[in-house]
C-alpha cells in the first residue's frame, strides 16, 4: 500500500517496499521503518558553541552524534561527504544503542547528547530514541536541523529538546526550492513552536551575495518571535559543485551583522577567523560581556568575559539583562568544531587519490573505511604536516589502493620541483621574515601548520614559528601590539577566508597594524584555495610563494605552472573561475568516471 511519509515536510508518497526521496526510510507493511538504525559515523565529544549555540551554557561539553544522509539537497554542501558520498550500509560507521550513547556521554563527561553535521531528520527514529534515553539520564538533548519537521514528527521528540540551531536557507520560498523543497514556511513555523515551548533556539543563516534582502526578511521574521533568539550569520563557504562566485568576504559580512542588528538583539558572525562579531555585547550599551575566538570553521572559544559563572546575567556596565541562560563552563576544546576537521580529513584522502589517477570513487570508499577503521584521521593531520610527510602519506595510500607505481611517478614530480625551488634558494643569506594570517590581520596561523612550513621552503622566515604559545586550533588572534613587535616584512593571508588586498589594508589600518610589508606594499593572497594546506595542490602554493619572496630568483609562470600540474594529474586544463574550497575535486566540472 502508499503511505505518506510523516517525517519530513516533503511528505514523500512512497510505495510498498520503496523509499523516499531522501532514501533512509522504506515503507515496510504501511509503515516508514529507517533503514539503517543506530548507526553512527561519528561519536565523539564537542563543545556546545559548534551547534552553534552561544547563548546556552556556554562552554558545555556534548556528545556529539552523526549518521549519513539528509532530506535536503543543497548546492556546495560541507557536509557532502557525509550526507551523499558514504553509503550508510558503510562498515565505517558503528552501531550502538541509545543506552550505549548515553553511556558513553556519561563516561566522557559530557553535560548531554547533541545530533551534528547531518541532519536528526535523516535518523529520526535513532535521534528520538537516544533522546528518550539521554533525558532518562538527567542529560541535555539538542541538534542543529534545517527546522523541516512536519508537526507530527516535532510533537514526537519535542518534550525531549533542551536546545536547537535551525539553518535556515533564507526566507524566500525559492531559497528552498534550490534545496529540494518548495517552502521555506515549515522551518520558520518550527522554530515558533520550539520557543512556545521554551526550548532554547538559536538561528543560522547562510548569507551569499545576492541575499541580503531576503537574510533580513528572515531576520524580522525570527524577530517577530523573539529579538532575543540569536542569529548566526554564516558566510558561504562553496565546495563540491558551488563556484566561488557567490561567497562574500568576512568585511561585506560583517556590514550585514550591523545592519541585522537593528532587528535582533544577539547577531552573531561565524565562520569568520579575526572577526570580533562573535562576541556577545550588551544590547543596552555595547560592552563585550563574552569574548570568543574563532576555533575552526564549525567552532568558538570563549576567551574572556564579564559575566559570573552563574546566572542571572547582566551587564557590569549598564545592568541591563543578558539573554545567556545557565553557567559558563570550560569545554577541553581539542576536538569541538563540529566534525569539521573529519569531513576535511576525508577530503584529504579523497584528493590525494583523484591526484594519483584513481578516478573510482568506489577506491576511495574502500580507504576511508580501512581508514575509519583504524580511527587514524587524527595521525593524517599529524603526518602532513610538512612536505615530506605528505608525500609519504601520497606512497602510502597509493598502495593501499594498487597505485604504488603512479604514486611512485607523482611524488618524484614533486620532488623535482621542491628541489628545484631550493637549489635556487641555495646561499641565500637575506630570508624575509613572514607573518601569516587567516581572514584578517589579527588572527595568527598557529606555529605547527603546513603554510609556516612552506614559507620557510620558499626562502622565507617564519615569524609564526616563533609563537609557540598560541593555543588556538588553526590559530589564535593576537594584539596589534604583537604584530606590530614582529614587524613582518611580507604578510601572507590565508586563501582560505582571503577577502580583497584593499580590504586587507583597511582592516590592518582600523586594527592599528603598522608594518613594513604594508608600508612596502607586500600583501599577497595565495592565488587559489588549496594552494597551501590540505589538497595536494599545495605545491603551485609553494612556487608562488618563492615568486612572492624572492622576485629576484624566481619567475614562475602560475597560470602554466597550474595547467601543467591540471593536464598531468587531472587530465584538465587549469580555469581559475571553476574552482572552490574543495580539498578534494579539482574543478566544479570534474566528474567521477565510476561511484
Amino acid at each position: 500500500m502508499n503511505i505518506v511519509c510523516n517525517i519530513c515536510e516533503r511528505r514523500c508518497h512512497v510505495r510498498e517496499g520503496s523509499c523516499g526521496a531522501c532514501g533512509n526510510y522504506i515503507n515496510t507493511n504501511g509503515s516508514m521503518r529507517e533503514k539503517y538504525p543506530h548507526r553512527y559515523l561519528l561519536v565523539e565529544p564537542t563543545a556546545i558553541e559548534t551547534v552553534p549555540v552561544f547563548n546556552y551554557f556556554p562552554g558545555t561539553k556534548l556528545l556529539q552524534i552523526t549518521t549519513t544522509g539528509c532530506v535536503f539537497d543543497c548546492s556546495g554542501c560541507v557536509s557532502t561527504v557525509l550526507v551523499k558520498e558514504i553509503d550508510p550500509a558503510s562498515k565505517a560507521l558503528v552501531e550502538l544503542s541509545p543506552d550505549q550513547v548515553v553511556d558513553r556521554a556519561v563516561a566522557t563527561g559530557c553535560a548531554g547528547i547533541v545530533f551534528l553535521m547531518n541532519d536528526p531528520l535523516a535518523s529520526f527514529h535513532t535521534f528520538t530514541a537516544v533522546a528518550r534515553a539521554a533525558k532518562k539520564r538527567g542529560l541535555m538533548v539538542g541538534f542543529s536541523s534545517n527546522g523541516y519537521f512536519t508537526e507530527e514528527s516535532l510533537n514526537t521528540v519535542i518534550d525531549c529538546l533542551d536546545f536547537v540551531n535551525i539553518g535556515l536557507k533564507g526566507y524566500s520560498d525559492e531559497a528552498y526550492r534550490l534545496c529540494g523543497v518548495q517552502s521555506s514556511k515549515p522551518a520558520y513555523r518550527t522554530i515558533k513552536r520550539l520557543h512556545e515551548q521554551g526550548v532554547h533556539v538559536e538561528v543560522s543563516c547562510i548569507y551569499k551575495l545576492g541575499n541580503r534582502e531576503d537574510i533580513l526578511l528572515a531576520a524580522a521574521e525570527v524577530a517577530a518571535v523573539d529579538r532575543n533568539i540569536p542569529f548566526q550569520v554564516m558566510r558561504f563557504v562553496p565546495y563540491e559543485d558551488a563556484p566561488c562566485g557567490h561567497e562574500p568576504s568576512i568585511r561585506q559580512a560583517e556590514k550585514l551583522v550591523g545592519e541585522l542588528s537593528s532587528y535582533l538583539n544577539y547577531v552573531y558572525l561565524f565562520n569568520s577567523p579575526g572577526t570580533e562579531l562573535q562576541d556577545t555585547r550588551c544590547p543596552q550599551c555595547g560592552l563585550a560581556v563574552v569574548k570568543r575566538d574563532y576555533w575552526g570553521p564549525m567552532g568558538a572559544i570563549v576567551r574572556a568575559k564579564e559575566l559570573p559563572d552563574k546566572g542571572p546575567h547582566t551587564c557590569p556596565r549598564c545592568g541591563a539583562q543578558i539573554a545567556i541562560k545557565g553557567s559558563f563552563n570550560s569545554c577541553d576544546c581539542d576536538s569541538s568544531d563540529g566534525g569539521y576537521s573529519y569531513t576535511r580529513a576525508l577530503e584529504i584522502i579523497e584528493g590525494i587519490l583523484v591526484t594519483l589517477g584513481v578516478n573510482d570513487h568506489r577506491k576511495v570508499v574502500q580507504l576511508w573505511e580501512e581508514t575509519l577503521g583504524g580511527k587514524s584521521l587524527q595521525a593524517l593531520f599529524y603526518s602532513i604536516q610538512n612536505t615530506e610527510g605528505y608525500l609519504k602519506v601520497m606512497l602510502e595510500y597509493g598502495a593501499k589502493v594498487g597505485e604504488r607505481a603512479r604514486a611512485e611517478k607523482v611524488v618524484a614530480y614533486y620532488r623535482k620541483k621542491l628541489q628545484e625551488v631550493a637549489d635556487r634558494l641555495k646561499g641565500v643569506t637575506q630570508r624575509p621574515r613572514v607573518y601569516y594570517c587567516m581572514g584578517k590581520p589579527l588572527y595568527s596561523v598557529k606555529a605547527e601548520r603546513f603554510e609556516n612550513h612552506i614559507v620557510e621552503l620558499s626562502g622565507g622566515i617564519s615569524l609564526n614559528r616563533q609563537m609557540t604559545d598560541l593555543t588556538g586550533r588553526p590559530g589564535m588572534r593576537i594584539p596589534a601590539t604583537r604584530v606590530n613587535k614582529l614587524d613582518p616584512e611580507v604578510i601572507f593571508l590565508s586563501a582560505q577566508y582571503a577577502g580583497a588586498i584593499e580590504d586587507f589594508y583597511q582592516d590592518c589600518q582600523e586594527a592599528g597594524v603598522d608594518v613594513t610589508a604594508l608600508r612596502q606594499r607586500r600583501v599577497y593572497n595565495q592565488l587559489a584555495h588549496g594552494w597551501e594546506y590540505g589538497s595536494p595542490r599545495w605545491l603551485l602554493g609553494l612556487l608562488h610563494s618563492a615568486n612572492c619572496l624572492h622576485p629576484e630568483l624566481f619567475a614562475f609562470d602560475m597560470q602554466k605552472e597550474a595547467d601543467e600540474f591540471y593536464r598531468r594529474f587531472y587530465g584538465i586544463g587549469f580555469n581559475p573561475q571553476e574552482l572552490n574550497h574543495s580539498f578534494s575535486k579539482p574543478s566544479i566540472s570534474w566528474t567521477w568516471a565510476s561511484t
